[in-house]
């Protein structure tokens, strides 16, 4: 009976991998080039994290680009604040959510 049980808690386990696999790849393929982008600059700030107009710099592009971009990601789940405060702006850094929505090929 315990083998039985342990055999399904095993099946349910790669069926759980299976689908979250899936569901960061349905994440990443509905996220626009840019998000992607400034996404993947903000998991090589590491943990601590950077601004939204650091990153802007970073990739090029006005802060007004961007500040959205960084709204509709930390909305997502993607990136969180730090809760630390650099030059009057709010450092965000990246998820688990994020780094595997990266991840996901």
């Amino acid at each position: 009976m315990d083998a039985l049980r342990q055999q399904m808690s095993d099946l349910s386990k790669g069926r759980e991998q299976e689908t979250s696999i899936a569901a960061y790849k349905n994440i990443r393929a509905s996220l626009p080039d840019r998000r992607i982008e400034v996404l993947y600059e903000f998991k090589h700030a590491g943990s601590q994290g950077m601004t939204a107009r650091t990153c802007a710099k970073i990739i090029g592009a006005e802060f007004n680009c961007i500040s959205g971009r960084v709204t509709a990601l930390r909305r997502a789940g993607l990136i969180e604040k730090t809760g630390i405060i650099h030059e009057k702006s709010k450092l965000h850094r990246i998820t688990r959510e994020g780094i595997n929505t990266l991840q996901a090929r």
